[in-house]
């Protein structure tokens, strides 16, 4: 066990990269140094990223791997795979319904853009051999398996399927050429301008309004998704704001229309707590 967690962790950070790690989303918040710890810890995730402080996007150091996953455990994930042909560094079962494929680049991305155009542009060829990728896991600090740990809830041992080597972006770029897919150059963020109609409609409006934009995005909300749900509220927040809908009405009729609390794969929070995060986070960015 020590030799692979050791072999895994030196192929996807570098000498003095600190890692976040825990026995869930919760507890795997702090980075440390991950020496000798990783080689003896039964902690079952860690960030996708290294960090010089608490988990956010902000605290990245460098950006430089890419994640794909599926819930669906009806197909043959691994043979999807390695049927696409796509390069990759390391690929670990959960333990549960899903592989974690880690592509781990020689050089970082030059910054948060391009690492989610390259996602994207990915994620659409996978999904043509019938593998639907995970949104949330586009995320730079989007948590995943730690291999050779017992899961928890399962007791099953989170193996390490396959370890190969760092991607250079010329082998990336030469199997999307292959699928005729071209990585665009990302456009500069737009900077969003409230129509008058805005102003003019109902709260109902702005509302159903909301949920929509959430829903482009991130999907239908369901109750019964086992990722994602703290994000998908927090983005209805964001989007609330946008809307000009007053954040009262954004938290009641949000707690009305998804329930008081929630619990998902980050465990139980309280809808009203996150949808302001949301609000109050874009409305300070201006």
């Amino acid at each position: 066990m020590k030799d692979k967690r050791l072999q895994f962790f030196e192929l996807l950070f570098d000498p003095g990269d600190k890692i976040a790690f825990g026995a869930d989303p919760k507890s795997c918040n702090k980075p440390i140094d991950p020496y000798p710890f990783i080689l003896n810890t039964n902690d079952e995730q860690f960030c996708l990223h290294a960090l010089k402080d608490w988990r956010n996007t902000e605290n990245v150091t460098k950006i430089t791997t890419m994640l794909f996953e599926c819930d669906d455990k009806d197909i043959d994930q691994e043979g999807l795979i390695l049927e696409s042909g796509i390069p990759f560094t390391t690929m670990v079962n959960s333990g549960n319904k899903s592989m974690h494929t880690l592509i781990r680049m020689t050089e970082p991305f030059n910054n948060k853009a391009w690492h989610q155009e390259y996602w994207h542009t990915i994620a659409e060829v996978l999904q043509t051999y019938g593998f639907k990728s995970d949104r949330n896991a586009r995320l730079l600090t989007q948590i995943t398996r730690l291999p050779e740990s017992i899961r928890s809830k399962t007791g099953e041992v989170q193996t390490l399927e396959h370890i190969r080597n760092r991607v250079s972006p010329l082998e990336l770029n030469e199997w999307l050429a292959k699928h005729d897919r071209v990585v665009k150059e990302p456009q500069p963020p737009k900077v969003f301008v409230w129509p008058e109609s805005f102003d003019k409609a109902g709260d109902l409006e702005k509302f159903q309004r909301a949920i929509r934009w959430t829903e482009n995005n991130n999907g239908k909300f369901s109750k019964y998704m086992t990722t994602g749900l703290h994000n998908w509220l927090f983005q209805y927040g964001i989007n609330c704001y946008k809307n000009k809908l007053e954040l009262g009405a954004a938290i009641n009729l949000g707690v009305v229309e998804f329930g008081p609390s929630y619990t998902g794969s980050s465990g139980t929070g309280q809808t009203e707590k996150v949808i302001q995060q949301g609000y109050v986070w874009v409305q300070n960015k201006g």
